[in-house]
């Protein structure tokens, strides 16, 4: 494992372990391929960017019917990995939130449209087949879901997104996963971006060179410009 890795060995020892315990056997019981796909910011920086570390592992599911395996009841109380009294399960939203017994926080999600199909591991050495998603299809659900929230490792991250693809907000207006106005929500609430807090967050999360230092300091600019520059 590259030294960069070495930043997501827990996180990567983790996802062998959910693997193993949860997902192969569904796979097994449910006779479905490849409905699971590894996303959100710590797939962004192991796969694509390596521009920061991150903690928390989420895997989109696309097929519905899977949460019905899902369901804690099914697992949680012989789980070796899952702290079994720390969990929440939205059956209604398809959503369920696990903390491992190391304390790392994995979400499972619905997902049944893509962008991009998901891009098969080779970075990773695996004993089993791992595909993970697309710069845009995690770039589109942060912006899709946590537009007005703020976060200070979202914010970086599609500061990053932007800073290697210019075009990539007016890319995603294009194939509809979000519209012209998420895009004005998103701004709206940078102008309202608590600037010191922003900057202690960055500290934690170690962007990993000067460049990305650099756009982790002017992520909020870099956003605003590429949101104002879409002719609507």
């Amino acid at each position: 494992m590259n030294g960069y890795l070495k930043n997501f060995e827990e996180q990567i020892n983790t996802l062998n372990k959910v693997y193993h315990e949860l997902i192969n056997p569904i796979s097994d019981q449910s006779f479905l391929e490849n409905w699971w796909v590894f996303g959100g910011g710590t797939a962004l920086s192991i796969f694509h960017f390596q521009h920061r570390i991150s903690f928390d592992i989420d895997i989109f599911v696309t097929e519905s019917q899977v949460f019905d395996f899902l369901h804690p009841k099914w697992f949680i109380d012989e789980s070796v990995v899952f702290d079994s009294h720390n969990y929440r399960f939205d059956e209604l939203n398809s959503h369920l939130q696990l903390k491992t017994t190391d304390d790392i926080k994995v979400d499972f999600l619905l997902n049944e449209s893509i962008i991009n199909p998901p891009i098969l591991n080779t970075s990773l050495d695996l004993d089993y087949e791992l595909y993970y998603e697309s710069v845009e299809d995690i770039i589109a659900k942060k912006i899709r879901w946590r537009k007005e929230d703020n976060l200070t490792r979202d914010i970086f991250d599609i500061g990053v997104a932007i800073s290697y693809d210019k075009d990539i907000f007016q890319n995603l207006i294009d194939s509809r996963y979000i519209s012209y106005d998420e895009l004005k929500l998103l701004n709206q609430s940078l102008q309202k971006l608590n600037s010191e807090k922003y900057h202690i967050e960055i500290s934690k999360i170690k962007p990993q060179s000067k460049e990305y230092q650099e756009i982790a300091n002017n992520a909020k600019k870099i956003i605003q410009s590429a949101v104002e520059s879409i002719k609507n």
